[in-house]
């Protein structure tokens, strides 16, 4: 045999062993590179599922906020409503001062004051320019002020008065 078959043929096997080494890291790259692909897919649904799950708890917290937020505009919204009817039904009780009749329905408060306190309850008429009366008998004390039983009136329409403004 001479050289250049010699050659030739030790090519021939370096070139088929080439072959299968470039094919065997072939199937080792594609092989690891399918499990990175997997392990990259896993990471990427882990951290979306991740950043859902954050998102619907924020979400969820600032729909709490926002509820939380709604319901105390519309207590503050009831609540001055509130004080409104309040001031202008006492402000009518008040205008009854000028009414004929007035000294007999104050009359009447003085008499329920006593029967509730004792004939020695001291009565004050139309205190501090509030009409009505407030009357004392020994530590006790009754109010019976326009304005006091305009407040009694509201309060007993309880929830009833939120209706007004619904």
């Amino acid at each position: 045999m001479n050289l250049d078959a010699v050659r030739d043929a030790l090519m021939a096997d370096a070139d088929g062993d080439g072959l299968a080494e470039i094919a065997e890291a072939d199937r080792w790259a594609a092989h690891h590179l399918a499990e990175a692909r997997a392990e990259a897919g896993a990471a990427v649904a882990t951290a979306r599922a991740e950043g859902e799950a954050e998102v619907a708890a924020e979400l969820a917290g600032q729909r709490a906020e926002a509820r939380r937020d709604a319901r105390r505009r519309v207590l503050e919204a009831r609540s001055e409503a509130r004080t409104r009817l309040l001031e202008a039904a006492a402000s009518r009780a008040l205008a009854l001062r000028d009414r004929p009749g007035y000294e007999r329905f104050v009359d009447a408060l003085a008499l329920l004051a006593r029967s509730q306190l004792g004939e020695g309850a001291d009565i004050e008429r139309d205190p501090s320019g509030r009409g009505g009366v407030i009357a004392t008998a020994g530590g006790r004390r009754v109010d019976y002020t326009l304005r006091a039983l305009v407040e009694r009136g509201v309060e007993r329409l309880g929830p009833e008065v939120d209706s007004l403004w619904r």
